[in-house]
């Protein structure tokens, strides 16, 4: 069963995956949001809820399209997913998809710090999609 931890980007310990649009991870870019989204979440265009509906669709097209990617990764051992906010802001689309990939069986770990070290476990409850 897949191991989820999650990180901030500075993280460079082993199992990092980078899911930033920026990213030059080409399997990471795979769960990335889009520009467009990320664009709209900075210029304040949509709220959470909004956010979250619109990176779960993202991820279903990317399911669909892309499932050996999405089964290699949930084959692996242990993933840490990481991106540029901070686990104190409390809002990431990483938690997102460790929730998603809780959903399809992985085990959600909790967040680690740039080092390695364990920050603490986020309810991922507040990052599910509302129907």
């Amino acid at each position: 069963m897949l191991k989820v931890f999650t990180s901030i980007y500075s993280y460079n310990g082993p199992n990092r995956l980078d899911i930033t649009a920026k990213g030059n991870d080409s399997i990471g870019k795979l769960f990335a949001p889009s520009w467009d989204l990320v664009m709209k979440w900075k210029n304040h265009e949509i709220n959470k809820k909004q956010y979250v509906s619109e990176y779960y669709k993202l991820m279903r097209k990317s399911y669909l399209s892309k499932q050996e990617a999405w089964d290699n990764l949930l084959g692996k051992d242990t993933v840490v997913l990481v991106c540029f906010e901070k686990p104190e802001d409390g809002f990431c689309h990483r938690l997102i998809l460790a929730g998603i990939l809780q959903k399809l069986g992985a085990d959600y770990r909790g967040e680690l710090r740039r080092d390695g070290t364990f920050w603490g476990k986020l309810d991922l409850n507040e990052f599910k999609e509302e129907k």
